[in-house]
């Protein structure tokens, strides 16, 4: 990505949430229904139609600035397996 380019992208995420409280959330970059994708998710009984509000979340959110480096500290222990 340029120095010049977006800082963040702007999401949205489809979640669903049935009347027991049960939820499921879905959404990427080229998501063509993910309101479908996230009722597909829900835990479903046979037979049992239950009721489902679907809501839309959007945010902003920071894109990640390369080179992205990850540093983990550790001791390794002699004779541990």
């Amino acid at each position: 990505m340029s120095a010049g380019g977006p800082k963040t992208v702007r999401v949205r995420i489809a979640v669903v949430v049935d009347e027991r409280g049960q939820y499921n959330a879905c959404g990427w970059s080229g998501a063509d229904d993910p309101v479908r994708w996230a009722r597909d998710g829900m835990d479903r009984d046979a037979g049992v139609t239950r009721a489902e509000l679907v809501h839309i979340v959007e945010a902003e959110v920071p894109i990640p600035q390369a080179p992205l480096a990850l540093t983990i500290r550790g001791v390794v222990k002699p004779g541990a397996n």
